[in-house]
């Protein structure tokens, strides 16, 4: 609207300046609104994009402490293993100590070395036992072996009655000297 189309309606000159007064009001506080809106846009949009940004940040370290987390368990896996190799180690060390090698003690091993806190002790004490048993056993072996081996005077090594039974070497000894000494004394006799 311009002062000439106003004219040309039939206002007067004050009229003229009040209503153009009035309009630029009406402009100014509509470019001013205008303004305002334009400015809380642009705010808006900046606190979108900060916010997305925020996201993504949150996101990212997120992901880190996963990534954090899973590095740390895998390590604790490592370290687990780890130690239980070096039980294992240290059992398998003290059973070849006591000569107690090979495969048959490979599943006995692995089962002890199961429990770090415990398996040297139990390493010990079943290698031991194993040993005491096997001790026993040569002494019984041992026993056997005597109790059932002729003594020299043709005797049953358990009997203990000498005598009682002549070996083959006695026989053959006491005919070759009866037949170098005819006579009928032996030297038992003498």
């Amino acid at each position: 609207m311009t002062r000439e189309e106003l004219a040309n309606k039939g206002l007067s000159e004050e009229a003229i300046e009040f209503v153009m007064a009035e309009y630029g009001k009406q402009v100014q506080s509509a470019n001013n609104y205008k303004s305002k809106v334009s400015d809380l846009d642009a705010k808006a949009k900046l606190a979108d994009d900060l916010q997305k940004k925020l996201d993504e940040i949150e996101t990212q370290n997120l992901s880190e402490v996963e990534k954090a987390n899973k590095a740390k368990e895998a390590a604790e896996k490592q370290i687990a293993e780890l130690q239980h190799s070096l039980t294992r180690s240290k059992v398998a060390a003290i059973f070849s100590g006591k000569g107690l090698t090979g495969e048959m003690f490979d599943s006995v091993i692995d089962a002890i070395s199961a429990n770090a806190d415990t398996a040297e002790a139990a390493a010990n004490t079943f290698a031991d036992g194993i040993l005491k048993r096997d001790e026993e056993q040569l002494k019984d072996l041992k026993k056997k072996t005597l109790e059932d081996t002729k003594n020299p005077d043709g005797s049953s090594g358990s009997s203990g009655n000498k005598g009682e039974t002549e070996s083959a070497a006695a026989k053959a000894a006491k005919a070759f000297s009866q037949r170098l000494n005819p006579s009928k004394t032996t030297a038992k006799e003498n």
